[in-house]
């Protein structure tokens, strides 16, 4: 497994984490700090570092005041979804 994919692996163990990216796919637009961390109900600082650990990860980037998962960020999403589906039909 390459680096990044690892480190982007290691990274969305965090529930949390998934989450973000689960919303940013389903919405597919950019979303604000504060419509992430309120439909997830973070607390802006907790959501500012999980933010942080997904851009180091290039999963999300981002677009103005905003964020968007990356190219990346969609394969590993995609990825997961598989395995979580996967592991629901067993």
């Amino acid at each position: 497994m390459r680096d990044l994919e690892r480190s982007s692996v290691e990274i969305l163990i965090s529930p949390c984490r998934l989450g973000i990216m689960n919303k940013l796919a389903k919405a597919d637009k950019a979303m604000s700090e504060n419509e992430i961390a309120g439909l997830l109900r973070v607390q802006p600082v907790s959501m500012a570092r999980h933010l942080q650990k997904l851009i180091s990860a290039q999963v999300i980037r981002p677009q103005g005041d905003r964020y968007v998962l990356t190219e990346h960020g969609r394969r590993v999403y995609k990825t997961m979804q598989n395995i979580a589906e996967a592991k629901a039909a067993t």
